[in-house]
């Protein structure tokens, strides 16, 4: 059932796909957030850039947040069949970076970004996919 969610900016436009979404706020700036699998977002539609590096001792995701608008970020992790599950308590704005070592071998994991802007806004970033050694 759809939920009407209460933003504290104003959003100008609103454009979706079948697994993403942007949206055009009232000072210009666009945000976009969803699968970018086929390289519909690009990096500056998203207020962070989002990454990851694996190896033997887990897999380490790496962020930085273009907009200065976040006070914490949660890290999520699912396998098919999602949903994905919650990595630990949310961070705080100023950590950029999470070494999620709980990997099981030659696994396909998906990982989520989500941030909290100041104003409690929730945003969800670009899904990782990684596969373990």
């Amino acid at each position: 059932m759809p939920t009407q969610a209460k933003l504290s900016f104003p959003i100008l436009a609103i454009a979706t796909g079948d697994a993403h979404c942007l949206a055009k706020k009232s000072d210009g700036t666009v945000w976009g957030w969803g699968d970018n699998g086929g390289g519909q977002l690009a990096e500056l539609s998203n207020p962070v850039q989002f990454g990851a590096t694996v190896g033997n001792n887990g897999v380490t995701l790496f962020w930085k947040a273009i907009s200065s608008d976040f006070k914490s970020f949660q890290v999520r992790r699912g396998k098919v069949p999602f949903p994905p599950e919650n990595l630990g308590p949310p961070l705080s704005s100023s950590v950029l970076s999470y070494t999620d070592t709980t990997v099981a071998p030659k696994t396909h994991y998906k990982y989520d970004l989500v941030g909290t802007t100041t104003a409690g806004d929730l945003i969800y970033f670009n899904r990782v996919d990684v596969t373990t050694p």
